[in-house]
């Protein structure tokens, strides 16, 4: 898994993470829109109209249980399920959001932060995949378009309203396809 970046345990950590969010938010699978996810969570997201306002990072507490994701205007019609649940990956696995309070109390509300280390980086990558497209529902799923030794990716792709390449990176991930995906 990502080269040694994410080893077993925190692969297992992580996806267990996801699940514990996806039980106490209540979130369907799949999520289809993930705006609304964010919102139930204590999270919006803030528009900004140049990527000058994103240097400082693209994360911000605002309150002791609420946080700003800032994506550029550009972006504002796209889907960007895959990028708001990377977003909340670093919110809950690098800032503590409900998961680390001392961690949390440390953050300054409304200073910008940015991830940029590849570990964290692959982590909350990784976070997302484990949210966008749960284990146990992904191996349902996966099977369900699955005849013989061929998988119909695009079918596991199109369920979890997610791209052909995020659907066969959570595939590898998870041992079911062959070949190193990034």
């Amino acid at each position: 898994m990502y080269n040694n970046i994410i080893n077993n345990d925190i692969a297992i950590f992580i996806d267990n993470l996801a699940e514990k969010i996806i039980d106490a938010y209540n979130i369907q699978i799949p999520i289809m829109n993930m705006k609304k996810v964010l919102k139930s969570i204590g999270g919006k997201i803030a528009y900004k109209n140049n990527y000058y306002e994103l240097i400082d990072g693209n994360i911000i507490k605002t309150h002791d249980r609420k946080f700003d994701i800032l994506l550029p205007i550009l972006n504002k019609n796209s889907n960007n399920n895959f990028t708001i649940a990377c977003n909340l990956g670093h919110i809950f696995l690098h800032m503590g959001y409900r998961t680390n309070f001392s961690l949390w109390n440390k953050i300054i509300i409304n200073k910008q932060y940015k991830f940029i280390s590849s570990r964290q980086e692959k982590q909350s990558e990784y976070f997302a995949l484990s949210l966008l497209m749960p284990k146990n529902i992904f191996l349902k799923i996966f099977y369900k378009y699955s005849d013989d030794d061929t998988v119909d990716m695009t079918e596991v792709a199109n369920y979890f309203n997610v791209s052909i390449s995020q659907s066969r990176r959570r595939a590898s991930f998870l041992g079911l396809i062959k070949g190193n995906i990034k």
